[in-house]
């Protein structure tokens, strides 16, 4: 998994994954960094991180080889990594993480494979109130974290910061001397392959490799967006926008799939393939995928950072009797879906079936996709081979689920309490991708990333708006 994506970036059809997070930091704390306030902090907390986070510390030598290697760096500075913008942190992120994601990720030389970019406003400094707030977007190389990994970088950050809390200092004399940070000689953890057991079956190399080289038929039916451009910008320039749900709807919305038994990842994924059956009226088929992690067979821990993920693909079909193969996707009557029609029971009985397909496929470790990447000898290669092919999904659904950011508002301790997760696009990837975190006892966002060269940007705004409405009508009937 980490040559594949060390492969991706390297021949740039992506450029990075992020999950941002809305911190709120008792005011004592800030004041100890004096008027650099903000920079000192979250350098001291970067420090702390670095060494509960090996991956943090490397770099990529050899890159675009077929056996890239790791390599420790001796030392950091900060100031490279860390930008700090002006813009309100409890306001919509989305302007200044599409900037972040679209700026090109270095990933070879004297830098990390991550950075840091900080939303503060310099007023924060005189309000009143115990506690100041800052967003702050951590931008990683996949091959170093996936979208769970990025929610434990934000873990471990939120601990080096409260272990600031117990244990302050006068702060930094000298900020620029604070910024230069040794990386710690730390082993790096195992990996997705050192760690599970990725079994395949002969039927299944055996189908996936007929679909692959031999026999793959075109459905000019099923839509996944106009076929992989080589003209396309790459790394891929992608837009991001987002809305969030208030704690008391994500409540609302948790304990209604539960009672239908279902999930919300389950909910919006048939809910984004009843919107694309009504977008694209001409086709009648529509493949979603969703990733999920293999943590749970690793052993690993939820502050553990890595790459540990998978997909799991299901196609659905707009059509009243769709076959075997497929699911219900159709849109409910009259080709529109308010939000006093969206509670139809069709709709649930296609999420409770998806539900069931995503945990008879994430039960183990056997014949998952990713287990079939040990037959590829020469990932870049493979990636160059996919411009002018089809694309293989229409849209997917990611979902890092509740990341406990602690108690909001608890005396005395750094907490989060929003969480944002988004990724700069993928060369060959689905037109659309919805992004769903929640924070504990929080809020929850949804985003969707698109490309405006694969999508226009009506249409992306137009599924956006569209989950937004429903998923609010379900919880405010």
């Amino acid at each position: 998994m980490e040559r594949w994506n060390i492969a991706r970036n390297h021949v740039k059809f992506y450029n990075n994954v992020a999950v941002t997070a809305t911190y709120n930091v008792p005011r004592i704390l800030l004041q100890q960094f004096g008027s650099r306030g903000i920079e000192g902090l979250v350098y001291a907390a970067l420090k702390e991180n670095l060494s509960r986070q090996p991956i943090l510390g490397v770099t990529i030598d050899d890159e675009g080889s077929t056996v890239p290697r790791w390599r420790r760096l001796s030392s950091i500075d900060l100031r490279e990594i860390v930008n700090v913008v002006s813009a309100d942190p409890n306001a919509s992120a989305d302007g200044w993480v599409q900037n972040s994601h679209r700026t090109l990720f270095p990933t070879t030389g004297e830098l990390p494979l991550w950075r840091v970019v900080v939303a503060f406003q310099e007023s924060a400094l005189t309000e009143e109130g115990s506690h100041v707030s800052f967003a702050m977007g951590f931008f990683a190389h996949h091959a170093i974290a996936d979208g769970l990994s990025c929610a434990a970088f934000h873990l471990t950050f939120l601990d080096a910061l409260n272990s600031l809390v117990e244990s302050p200092s006068a702060g930094p004399s000298d900020l620029n001397e604070v910024a230069m940070v040794n990386v710690p000689n730390l082993p790096l953890i195992p990996t997705l392959e050192m760690k599970a057991k990725l079994s395949i079956s002969i039927l299944f190399v055996l189908l996936e490799f007929i679909k692959a080289f031999i026999y793959n038929p075109i459905d000019s039916l099923n839509w996944s967006g106009p076929p992989v451009n080589a003209d396309h910008p790459r790394p891929p320039i992608a837009s991001t926008r987002s809305f969030s749900l208030t704690p008391a709807m994500v409540s609302k919305l948790i304990a209604k799939c539960r009672a239908e038994k279902t999930t919300i990842t389950s909910l919006v994924t048939v809910l984004t393939a009843r919107k694309l059956a009504l977008m694209y009226p001409d086709h009648k088929s529509f493949t979603g995928t969703v990733p999920f992690s293999l943590r749970k067979f690793t052993g690993h821990s939820p502050k553990d950072m890595g790459v540990f993920v998978t997909n799991v693909t299901q196609t659905f079909s707009s059509e009243a009797n769709p076959s075997t193969k497929h699911m219900s996707g159709a849109p409910s009557p009259k080709g529109k879906l308010p939000a006093a029609v969206a509670d139809d029971e069709k709709l649930w009985d296609s999420a409770r079936a998806f539900k069931r397909h995503l945990d008879e496929n994430t039960a183990s470790t056997h014949n998952q996709h990713v287990n079939m990447l040990k037959f590829v000898s020469d990932y870049g290669s493979y990636f160059l081979g996919l411009l002018g092919t089809k694309r293989a999904h229409a849209f997917e659904v990611t979902n890092i689920g509740i990341v406990d950011g602690g108690v909001g508002g608890e005396e005395g301790k750094a907490t989060f309490d929003r969480v944002m997760f988004s990724a700069g696009g993928c060369a060959y990837g689905e037109p659309y991708v919805v992004f769903l975190a929640t924070a504990r006892n929080g809020y929850m966002n949804a985003a969707i990333g698109w490309q405006s060269v694969v999508v226009s940007d009506e249409e992306a705004k137009d599924l956006l708006g569209y989950l937004e409405r429903e998923m609010r009508g379900l919880v405010e009937q």
